[in-house]
């Protein structure tokens, strides 16, 4: 009980103790056990420097202090609405830490409405002493509320802009930042502008600081507000939601051939832009492949292509009952507010096939490949291994105008050597259209 033979209570300190045991019929001593106990009859000291009781507060507040124990337990931080709060809610928790006179942890004030606010600080040791301390102070956050994009997709190519809405409940000067979702800086869009209460709007044309077009994907947005010693934050958060964008209609062909080039087409509708990844393949062998690889689609119809084959390169045995072709999708939620860039006007496109798709080079015969460009521009058409090595380059990034192109191949190496029999070989055509967007797609031929 802390106390000594006089039943006094001992000053505070680390107390050893010893435990020793007798057999009594054999007068045998065990082994000694000893170990400690620490008596702790301070409390541990709570103090809030800043802000100071009655402060005003906004944006992110540095709560400054002291929490200190020779043994302490934590230290907790939590705020409350009002001067008498009846509930709390945590700031921070610090385990086995104590800070004299420094920084005890930041409060985020821009998540609370304006108003006053009680921030307590409780420090506790391990003896559950526990001592606290509190201020009050009023938050007054510059709100900015009712941010809004129109249109939140738009194609800089084509002279398309969004329009950024945001209202002020004061007169403030204003910064408008957009970053990619890697969070990495793409554009400033105002910095430091003086802007009147009420509703305000800026437009962004798509493009970066040094005037370029943005690659595609989706952009977040930042509103930074400061008026005297008042700020105010707004930033595009969520997203990345699983499974929230769901594509009702989602089917596919249920016959395709793509050994004969008669691709597996793909079809959905997605009701709001989004993340999405696209497989296919055998469930129960593990042999998926991704068509899409957790990509930004716009919402709308979409039509997708798969070459039946498997992430080796080989073409799956979809006869089989007993491994049934699969496909199917994923997809994860954008961040609120999220402008999508999308491909340039005329989207760039390709289709190859070829015919026969199955020949016997050895016996002198060939096959005629022919691909479809949607608009001038470069065309490669490569035949790959299932490993995805090339075997030979048919087309080499040579300049063709829209529509149908054929080429011939006899089934050799550009040493003139026969390829081996009996395999699937890729044909892959690449294209690059004049404004440079690309597309790619890939055919089968088969080789007895």
């Amino acid at each position: 009980d802390g106390k000594d033979i006089a039943e006094e209570v001992v000053p505070d300190g680390v107390y050893r103790y010893k435990i020793e045991a007798t057999d009594p019929v054999r007068s045998v001593n065990a082994t000694p056990v000893t170990s400690s106990i620490t008596a702790d009859t301070d409390l541990p000291i709570a103090a809030i420097t800043s802000p100071v009781d009655g402060a005003v507060v906004g944006s992110t507040v540095a709560i400054t202090g002291t929490a200190s124990d020779n043994n302490i337990r934590d230290y907790v931080l939590e705020y409350g609405q009002g001067d008498t709060p009846i509930s709390w809610t945590l700031i921070d928790r610090t385990l086995h830490y104590s800070v004299t006179d420094g920084l005890l942890a930041n409060w985020d004030s821009a998540k609370v409405s304006n108003g006053i606010y009680t921030v307590r600080l409780t420090a506790t040791d391990i003896a559950n002493h526990a001592a606290s301390a509190q201020v009050c102070v009023t938050v007054d956050n510059i709100q900015i509320t009712n941010v809004s994009v129109l249109p939140d997709t738009i194609n800089p190519h084509n002279g398309e802009s969004s329009t950024i809405t945001y209202a002020l409940d004061r007169d403030a000067d204003i910064t408008i930042k957009l970053y990619d979702l890697d969070n990495n800086l793409k554009r400033i869009l105002i910095i430091v502008t003086p802007h009147a209460a009420g509703v305000s709007s800026q437009i962004w044309d798509g493009k970066d600081d040094n005037g370029e077009i943005v690659p595609q994907g989706a952009y977040t947005i930042t509103i930074e507000a400061q008026s005297g010693a008042a700020r105010g934050w707004y930033q595009s958060l969520g997203g990345f939601v699983p499974n929230v964008v769901r594509a009702p209609d989602f089917k596919i062909t249920q016959d395709f051939n793509p050994y004969n080039n008669e691709p597996c087409v793909i079809e959905y509708t997605l009701p709001e832009n989004a993340l999405i990844l696209l497989q296919a393949g055998q469930h129960e062998v593990w042999q998926y492949v991704n068509i899409r690889d957790w990509e930004i689609q716009t919402r709308g119809y979409h039509r997708e292509y798969w070459n039946g084959r498997d992430r080796t390169g080989n073409i799956l045995d979809y006869y089989t009952d007993a491994y049934p072709i699969i496909v199917g999708y994923r997809t994860q939620s954008l961040p609120e507010n999220s402008i999508v860039v999308t491909a340039p006007m005329q989207e760039a496109s390709i289709d190859i096939w070829s015919d026969p798709y199955c020949f016997m080079p050895c016996f002198g015969e060939f096959t005629t490949i022919s691909y479809v460009i949607s608009q001038s521009g470069r065309v490669t058409i490569s035949i790959q291994k299932p490993s995805g090595e090339t075997i030979n380059t048919l087309v080499n990034n040579v300049f063709m105008e829209a529509g149908t192109h054929t080429i011939t191949w006899d089934g050799t190496d550009p040493d003139g050597n026969i390829v081996d029999r009996d395999d699937n070989y890729i044909i892959k055509a690449e294209f690059t259209a004049e404004d440079g967007t690309t597309a790619a797609r890939y055919g089968n031929i088969t080789t007895r």
